[in-house]
């Protein structure tokens, strides 16, 4: 799951760019990279500009535009670091040294087989705390699906959820998650059930604060989404899970999501790093179920 956020991330970079058309440039090399704690290889992308006018289902090795051959170089304050190129255009600390640390800073440095330099720098972002609800140990949640009608409806009252800004943060991802089995009670017993993540917010949010529960799942313009498989007819859930926060060391979109932003010097595309904090939170979940 730390491999899959990692590559959704990627994805929405590479598929949101602000890539150049056919009346732009399309010799400019695309640098992509988040450095993650989540992940203990740090990656980066590197792609030639290309088409956007292409459909949008574009496939990056069909269209045969990944950079290879490239020296790429990640050096702080600490660390001087070469990536190693593992596949055409994807290049990896393959000896897990890079460290991401709150603060620190990071400098980028690409070039080419071609000759182009391209660089890139970003301040890892501080960590978050949580600042509200004050009493968030435990999180009880009531589900109701009506087959009927085919509306799931979650919770009556919404849930307001705030944490301090984290100094050089952009963005901000939060979710309910967690790293292994929760306990499933059912009138049966007990068993395990595998569970990663409850809810996750849609997009990247721009503010340390977002709504749990305000309309229906999945509505149109709903900030968040449920994740979890649904329960039978009066089964609980009890998840000991962690709230999470990841925060990005810069803004991705524009205040209205509309155009990615691009911190690379002689490219396009994106570097940035991200901090994560948690907070153990035990959730229970009664789930119901109405089929007339």
């Amino acid at each position: 799951m730390k491999k899959y956020i990692y590559n959704v991330l990627l994805l929405l970079l590479v598929s949101c760019s602000n890539i150049p058309n056919n009346k732009g440039d399309l010799s400019l090399v695309g640098v992509y990279g988040v450095m993650s704690p989540l992940v203990p290889k740090q990656e980066v992308h590197l792609v030639r500009a290309f088409n956007a006018d292409l459909d949008e289902n574009f496939n990056l090795d069909s269209l045969n535009v990944r950079e290879s051959g490239a020296e790429v170089i990640i050096q702080s304050d600490t660390q001087n670091v070469r990536l190693i190129e593992i596949k055409p255009g994807i290049y990896q600390d393959t000896l897990k040294m890079i460290q991401i640390k709150p603060g620190r800073t990071y400098r980028l440095t690409v070039k080419t087989l071609s000759g182009e330099t391209i660089e890139a720098e970003t301040v890892a972002p501080d960590t978050s705390a949580l600042l509200a609800p004050a009493e968030f140990d435990t999180l009880r949640v009531t589900i109701h699906l009506d087959t009927a009608e085919n509306e799931l409806r979650i919770n009556e009252n919404p849930l307001n959820i705030r944490w301090s800004k984290a100094n050089n943060a952009g963005s901000y991802f939060c979710s309910m998650r967690g790293d292994s089995v929760s306990v499933f009670s059912h009138n049966n017993g007990v068993r395990l059930l595998s569970v990663v993540t409850l809810f996750q917010n849609k997009k990247l949010l721009g503010r340390p604060e977002f709504q749990l529960f305000d309309i229906y799942n999945d509505s149109e313009g709903e900030e968040w989404v449920w994740t979890s498989g649904f329960a039978k007819e009066s089964d609980i859930l009890e998840y000991p899970l962690f709230f999470q926060i990841n925060s990005y060391s810069m803004k991705v979109t524009d205040d209205r999501r509309r155009v990615i932003l691009s911190n690379i010097k002689n490219g396009f595309g994106y570097f940035g790093a991200m901090i994560v904090s948690r907070k153990p939170v035990y959730v229970i979940v009664n789930a119901t179920v109405e089929t007339n």
